[in-house]
């Protein structure tokens, strides 16, 4: 087992959607590599520095209805050029309403669920 895989406490979900991710000096979009309850994996975009505060959003859509998950979060890893094949960066919530949240653990739920 790897290091980054002992320091993991939560499963993460393979799950594929756009999030917008904002510092006061950049605001980039990218996609979801995978996703948990503590954060997220966004792949094909070049890492910020590590310890980077940001603002980020998913904006979901079910029906007529647009669900959005916002939270502060922290980079807490990297991944650059071919290494694991892919380039990105890990990012820890730090902070996150409670609707976000509720939003967060249904969509999590409804996939492990799908997954089964």
């Amino acid at each position: 087992m790897s290091s980054t895989q002992e320091k993991r406490r939560q499963s993460r979900l393979p799950f594929s959607v756009d999030v917008q991710i904002r510092t006061p000096e950049h605001t980039t979009t990218a996609t979801t590599k995978d996703i948990c309850t503590t954060g997220l994996f966004v792949r094909e975009v070049e890492p910020f520095p590590l310890d980077t505060e940001c603002e980020v959003e998913i904006l979901l859509s079910s029906g007529d209805e647009e669900l959005p998950i916002k939270a502060r979060g922290r980079v807490v890893r990297q991944v650059e050029g071919l290494q694991e094949g892919l380039q990105g960066m890990g990012i820890k919530f730090v902070e996150m309403d409670d609707s976000s949240q509720e939003t967060l653990w249904q969509v999590i739920r409804y996939n492990t669920l799908s997954a089964e």
